[in-house]
């Protein structure tokens, strides 16, 4: 009987088969070359999402019958996603006169039926999230900015002093899940998102974490917001005209105050800003060298 899967399985993978590039494709080669992403086998389908880029083909060419062997094996549940690799090029399949896309498998090289392609971010649902909540007794105001790059910031204001923010990354999952992922507490949140809200995937008894768009992911909230318009204003004051909307977090110190002077005068006014003795000085602001390091010790300082 097995026998018999596997064969009706390579059978599916590889009928119907036109080798020929895609005039619809962008990025389509036929040279052969190496890929990785996740794939699926179910009756009549064979399809393979890429990692890095989040595209999706129909799975096909002449190691299939290696790579049905491989993955029956390896399944646990119908339509279970696995990582592999294989060596193959992009071209076309005719499927009942209808013309698709298609990655052609050469030569198999691995699956893992453990293992996924990292979450990709999805600008559809880039955006900035508000917790939807009517908790009265404990207020809060809680914000996901989640950013087009793949980055997020958490903005919690429980009303008790300065709001607690938390830096992280996101993308979407094969399952078509929001992946919030903070690494400094090396936790995962999972969200379900039907275009207007993300839905949380776990939730105390009678409860469920549900956050509603707002509009665009905001850079300048929170501290980054309150670091960039100091730096920007004290780099222009310093001779370099500088917007508040043109630094990331990896922009360099450096690049802001290129001269002795100019990097003296912003230290001290770090002094003054961070109320730093010279040892703390020594310590952390001698160190700084992104606009992020400077982004940091104002969370610090706001969370005395």
């Amino acid at each position: 009987m097995r026998l018999l899967i596997l064969s009706a399985l390579a059978l599916l993978a590889l009928g119907s088969c036109i080798d020929t590039p895609n005039a619809d494709q962008g990025n389509v080669s036929q040279a052969d070359t190496n890929w990785m992403g996740e794939v699926r086998m179910t009756k009549g389908d064979t399809v393979i999402r890429l990692c890095g880029i989040g595209k999706t083909y129909r799975l096909t060419g002449p190691d299939m019958d290696t790579l049905a062997y491989r993955y029956v094996h390896a399944r646990m549940n119908t339509g279970q996603w696995m990582k592999v690799w294989c060596y193959g090029h992009l071209g076309t399949i005719s499927i009942g006169g209808l013309i698709d896309s298609a990655l052609f498998a050469v030569k198999f090289q691995h699956l893992d039926a453990s293992l996924h392609c990292d979450p990709i971010p999805d600008v559809r649902v880039a955006g900035d999230w508000k917790l939807d909540d009517a908790d009265s007794l404990h207020p809060r105001d809680i914000h996901l900015h989640l950013f087009p790059d793949g980055t997020v910031t958490m903005i919690t204001d429980l009303n008790q002093g300065a709001p607690m923010e938390e830096d992280g990354t996101w993308g979407m999952d094969v399952e078509n899940r929001v992946n919030v992922v903070w690494p400094q507490r090396l936790q995962t949140m999972l969200f379900r998102w039907d275009g207007s809200t993300l839905v949380g995937s776990t939730s105390v008894p009678g409860r469920t974490v549900t956050m509603r768009k707002l509009g665009d992911a905001d850079q300048m909230a929170g501290a980054f917001g309150r670091t960039a318009r100091w730096l920007a204003a004290t780099a222009t004051a310093q001779g370099r005209p500088t917007e508040p909307e043109d630094l990331q977090s990896g922009t360099a110190l450096a690049d802001l105050f290129p001269t002795p002077t100019a990097l003296q005068a912003l230290r001290a006014q770090a002094l003054d800003t961070f109320a730093m003795d010279t040892e703390s000085a020594a310590l952390r602001l001698d160190a700084a060298a992104t606009v992020r390091d400077y982004v940091l010790m104002m969370r610090s300082v706001a969370r005395r």
